[in-house]
């Protein structure tokens, strides 16, 4: 199964366009320079994000039987045996349900907790984190756990 998810391209350029037009904008204004400071530290926040969605291409892949995470460090490839955990985390955000994908991947401090026979059963301590919403994917997180799911990746049912 070969399955990729990222933030759309449009997005990361309307950022772009986005932190141009508003440092464009701030100088037809003529802003004081405290004024002048506070947005082109908006303008930098806004091209990050743009540059970012642009560079993390794909975010989330599922090939070869391996996925791959690709983070601003880098991206990093896992097997399912190395995949501790996936679920879908539903909240309540600002009046209206928000779901995030949350991946719990496995370092080497974790198998070998793992492999350890008086750990076992223990909470996993130094696994790695990774929380994905539907802006990182481009997609709705629950149809992307059904396709790890469908690849033969431990999802969480809930």
């Amino acid at each position: 199964m070969q399955a990729s998810w990222s933030t759309p391209v449009g997005f990361g350029y309307a950022l772009l366009i986005g932190a141009i037009a508003l440092f464009g904008g701030a100088l037809a204004v003529g802003l004081d320079p405290v004024g002048l400071g506070l947005v082109l530290i908006a303008v930098v926040g806004l091209m990050f994000f743009g540059l970012s969605a642009l560079r993390l291409r794909p975010r989330l892949a599922v090939h070869d039987n391996l996925l791959t995470v690709r983070t601003l460090t880098g991206q990093q490839s896992y097997p399912p045996e190395e995949v501790h955990r996936i679920r879908v985390l539903s909240m309540r955000h600002i009046g209206r349900r928000t779901a995030q994908l949350e991946l719990d991947l496995a370092t080497d401090e974790s198998l070998a907790a793992a492999t350890d026979p008086s750990r076992r059963g223990a909470p996993l301590d130094n696994s790695r984190l990774v929380v994905l919403g539907r802006w990182d994917l481009g997609a709705d997180p629950h149809e992307v756990a059904q396709t790890l799911q469908d690849a033969g990746f431990p999802v969480d049912p809930r």
